[in-house]
C-alpha cells in the first residue's frame, strides 16, 4: 500500500504545501518523492512508496518517462498482467514497476482502453500536461482507494485516503 497526493492550482506556500504531502506518509514509510511539474504552475505531487528498493530503475513515483515526457503518473497498486501486455504490445519498459505499463497503454490506445485491458488491483493518476488534464481510475472493486476534491476556486486535489478535503482551503 503507496501514499499518492497532489495538489493542482493552489497558492499556498511550500511549506504548507510540504506538510500536507506527509500527512500520507504511513501508507509508504520506505521511501518517498515530492516534485512539481514545471508546465504546469501550482502543481504539487507526492508519492510514499511501501518498499524498499535498490534500483535507479525500480519505479519510483511520481513516474515520468523519456519515451513519454508530457507523461506523470502516481500509482498504488498492483498489475497482474504487466508481463502480458508488455509482450502483447512490445512496450519497451525503462523501469522494472509493473505500474509503468498504464502510461504505454495510456499513449498507445488512451484512458478508456487502459483501464478495460488492466488486471490488477489500483488507484492511478495520470498528469497529462499537453492535454492540460488529469485522468484518474481505480480498479473495479476499489480495492484501492483514490479520493478527490475540488474547491469553489478551482483548486483541486487527490489522494490515497479521505483526508485530502483538509488539505484544501
Amino acid at each position: 500500500m503507496c501514499g499518492i497526493w497532489a495538489i493542482f492550482g493552489s497558492d499556498n506556500n511550500n511549506a504548507d504545501i510540504l506538510k500536507n504531502v506527509f500527512r500520507v506518509a504511513h501508507r509508504g514509510m520506505k521511501s518517498f518523492r515530492v516534485c512539481n511539474l514545471p508546465q504546469l504552475s501550482n502543481c504539487v505531487l507526492g508519492f510514499h512508496q511501501s518498499r524498499t528498493t535498490a534500483a535507479q530503475n525500480d519505479g519510483m513515483q511520481p513516474m515520468a518517462l523519456k519515451q513519454f515526457p508530457h507523461l506523470t503518473l502516481l500509482c498504488d497498486g498492483v498489475i497482474y498482467n504487466y508481463k502480458q501486455l508488455q509482450k502483447e504490445f512490445s512496450f519497451s519498459y525503462e523501469s522494472n514497476s509493473e505500474c509503468e505499463v498504464i502510461l504505454h497503454l495510456y499513449n498507445t490506445l488512451g484512458a478508456e482502453k487502459t483501464c478495460q485491458l488492466l488486471d490488477g488491483v489500483f488507484a492511478f493518476a495520470i498528469i497529462d500536461v499537453i492535454k492540460k488534464q488529469v485522468v484518474l481510475s481505480r480498479d473495479t472493486f476499489g480495492v484501492r482507494p483514490l479520493f478527490q476534491v475540488k474547491t469553489s476556486s478551482g483548486v483541486f486535489g487527490i489522494c490515497s485516503e479521505a483526508k485530502v478535503r483538509s488539505y484544501i482551503r
